[in-house]
This record gives C-alpha cells, sequence and structure tokens, in this order.
C-alpha cells in the first residue's frame, strides 16, 4: 500500500524571496537534480547548492522529497545558504509592529494572496544555551499540538538556527485587561460567558498533561471588538507535566509555586480565581505595597469581598482560593454558579455577539493586541507597586539579566 501511494505523481511549489513562485510535479523517483534543472528552466538560473526547507524551516533532502504532502510549499536557497527570516516576509506584506517583549516582537501582517491579516511573532534565542533556546521556542511546539476554539490559532511557525517565527491569527478585540479597563467591573452574567471559555480552552489543555502557568487578564483576548469570544494566547512557559522552574506572574502565583513547589493544573485553577475575582471587582484579589506584602496575602488567603455577589461566586472563590482541596476545572465548570441553568441567557448572549468583523487598517499604529502596553489601570497599579509587571514571563537568562533594582523581581520569583 505504501509502494502504491509513493509512486502516485503530486504537485509542490517551489518558492524564493526573488522569484515568482513555480509548481513542479514529483514522484518517488524525483530528485533534488531534477528540482535544479525545473529552476534553471523557470527562473533562468542555475543554482550553486540547491537546498529545500519546509514551511517550518525544516530543511528536506532528497530521500525525504518522496513524503512531501501534495500541493506542499518548498523554500529554496540557491548557494546553500541556510533559510532566514526575511522569506516569510515575502509572504506577507508587514503593515506595523504590535508588540514587544523580551522574547521579541509581534508584527501585523497581511497575506499578499489571501488578505487575511495575521500577528507575526519573532522570538530571537541570539546568546542563549541550549536550554533557554529550547524554552523560547516551546510555543511553537506546543501551539503545533493545539487545535480549539479558544486557544489562538498557529498558522505556520518557521524555526531557524536561534529564532523562532510564528504566524497566528490576528486577534483585534484586545484583551480582557482591555475590558476591565474600559468598564470597571463586569457583570457576573458576563463574567460567565468569558469564565466557560476560558475553563474549556483550560481544560483542553489539561487533558493533554498541558499546563499553561501564565494565565491572566493581558493573556486572554477578544476575537473581534463587538464579540464576546475568547481566545487563550502566550504559551511560551507552559509545560507538559509538572515543572519545576518557577515563573509566572506574581499576583497570579498560587502559594504552592511561591513556595517552591512545581507548577500543576490547580496552579492554573488559582490564576483563573484571580481573573475571575479581576473581571468581578476591577481589582486584583492579592495585594499590598510590596513583593513580600503580595506573598504574605497569598500564602494566609488574605481576599476581600468589596461589592455584594452571589452567594455561588462566593462559594466558587472559596473553593478556589484554599491549598490543599482546591477545585478543578471542571469542578469549576460543573460547579452551581456555572451549571446551565445558570448561564443560559449568557451563551445565548454569547450566540449573538459572534458577529465578524473585518479588521479596518489605517495608517496609525494599529492597537497592540499580542503584547499589551504598560498603561496603568487599578490592576495595573497594584502590580506596579509591588515591582511586578504585567509584562509576558521571559526566559530565565533574560530575567537573571535583570536582577538588579526594580526589575529583579518582575516575572521570575525565586528565594
Amino acid at each position: 500500500m505504501v509502494d502504491h501511494i509513493s509512486k502516485q505523481y503530486k504537485t509542490i511549489t517551489i518558492c524564493h524571496p526573488n522569484y515568482p513562485p513555480f509548481q513542479v510535479i514529483i514522484n518517488e523517483y524525483s530528485t533534488t537534480k531534477d528540482i535544479s534543472r525545473q529552476i534553471h528552466s523557470t527562473w533562468r538560473i542555475s543554482p550553486k547548492e540547491l537546498r529545500l526547507f519546509n514551511a517550518s524551516g525544516i530543511e528536506i533532502f532528497q530521500e525525504d522529497l518522496r513524503f512531501q504532502p501534495k500541493q506542499s510549499k518548498l523554500w529554496a536557497t540557491l548557494n546553500g545558504q541556510e533559510l532566514d527570516q526575511n522569506i516569510i516576509f515575502q509572504e506577507y506584506t508587514i503593515i506595523d509592529q504590535i508588540g514587544q517583549g523580551g522574547q521579541g516582537i509581534v508584527m501585523l501582517g497581511q497575506h499578499k494572496e489571501t488578505k487575511v491579516y495575521v500577528a507575526i511573532k519573532i522570538i530571537k534565542g541570539d546568546g542563549f544555551n541550549a536550554d533557554e533556546i529550547d524554552l523560547l521556542f516551546r510555543e511553537s511546539q506546543i501551539l503545533k499540538q493545539l487545535s480549539h476554539r479558544n486557544i489562538v490559532h498557529l498558522i505556520q511557525n518557521i524555526m531557524l538556527n536561534h529564532e523562532c517565527i510564528l504566524v497566528m491569527e490576528h486577534l483585534q478585540g484586545g484583551s480582557l485587561l482591555d475590558l476591565v479597563r474600559r468598564k470597571g467591573t463586569l457583570e457576573e452574567i458576563e463574567a460567565k460567558i468569558y469564565m466557560k471559555q476560558i475553563l474549556e480552552g483550560i481544560d483542553y489543555c489539561h487533558k493533554k498533561n498541558l499546563i499553561h502557568r501564565d494565565l491572566k487578564l493581558e493573556n486572554i483576548l477578544l476575537v473581534y471588538p463587538n464579540s464576546n469570544q475568547i481566545k487563550i494566547v502566550d504559551f511560551g512557559i507552559a509545560c507538559v507535566g509538572k515543572d519545576r522552574i518557577r515563573m509566572g506572574t506574581l499576583p497570579y502565583m498560587s502559594p504552592e509555586l511561591i513556595s517552591g513547589f512545581p507548577a500543576t493544573q490547580l496552579s492554573d485553577v488559582w490564576a483563573i480565581g484571580v481573573i475571575l475575582y479581576a473581571m468581578v471587582f476591577g481589582k486584583l484579589p492579592f495585594r499590598g505595597s510590596t513583593k513580600e506584602e503580595i506573598i504574605q496575602a497569598i500564602n494566609i488567603f488574605k481576599y476581600t469581598i468589596p461589592q455584594k455577589v452571589s452567594n455561588d461566586l462566593l462559594d466558587l472563590f472559596k473553593q478556589i482560593f484554599q491549598y490543599r482541596n482546591r477545585i478543578t476545572v471542571q469542578g469549576i465548570l460543573n460547579h452551581r454558579w456555572l451549571s446551565e441553568s445558570h448561564t443560559l441567557p449568557a451563551l445565548s448572549l454569547l450566540k449573538m455577539l459572534q458577529v465578524t468583523t473585518p479588521l479596518t487598517v489605517t495608517t496609525k499604529k494599529p492597537k497592540q493586541i499580542m503584547l499589551q502596553s504598560c498603561r496603568k489601570s487599578s490592576i495595573q497599579k497594584e502590580e506596579s507597586k509591588s515591582n511586578v509587571g504585567n509584562v509576558t514571563a521571559k526566559p530565565i537568562k533574560i530575567v537573571l539579566k535583570q536582577r538588579s533594582g526594580r526589575a529583579k523581581s518582575q516575572l521570575l520569583f525565586s528565594n
């Protein structure tokens, strides 16, 4: 059966930044010399040393040609060069930079053929050792394995020597942090809409033994401005199973993480509880004027209820903000506060608000989506008091370079 399939002819596309793409027909007997002759015939140039790479930046050798999928695209370098990021920019029109952080930058792009807008995240790993590079590139490896309506979709990724390029769907609606900034607080019925989606996305991850580890308002993005559909982003420090590297954003970290224990699925549950509290009350639950005060508040479960809310929500907070018997994601989904009879109006509202809105691009700088700006909100002011910013957690080496002064406690908590 395999031999029969391998003898079938299939069409692939050969691409190069400086020449128009063309299609070739290959079978199990095709060689790189055959493709080189096609390049000479089509582009009128003789490759000195032809190298082929797939859409993920992996080099394709002659023995790999027979296994290439139909209609696949291969990038060619003609003089023995490595693949570089300029190739990705031949497919997309780069409109503007929409984000910047410790791991790299995020660009707004538009595919030249389909006209679809994308977010292009460029992660640089220059000067890092093998373990740190692995941490940098982890996000692409994780996103390739995930397919869920509430998790950002990875369209393409290219892995280079010390660089990783992620092409992801462009989420236009801003973050939950932006939403809380605008509204101050959310009604419980609206908070349920977002919580159910967050929980379903994280439940999907947990069933794959994946822990996000950096759930926070900034990492929950709305798909469109006038839609309540959300997607979870930034899997840069996610881990499979337990991981003793303590990374995250302090106000969202659970007591066991602060005490040095590995991250577990229940660590994500704690962060989800912080997100829920922030949506309903417009502030973070565990606050203080210093990092030490925040840590103490977390360790003793010190939080207040500043306004009247339902008894079901109060009970849910009690089950989330505890140490030994913390509720699970499935437990929250089955909790009375989120039961079907209570959330049916919210879910109906969600369906009504899921309207596809085309992106309007102007010559002004687009609103930052993938990495949020550092404008102060009531939530961020509480973070800044303890020198804890709302920047996405960074690889270890980047954090260690910032261990002096105010920057030392921003992202990686250590004794």
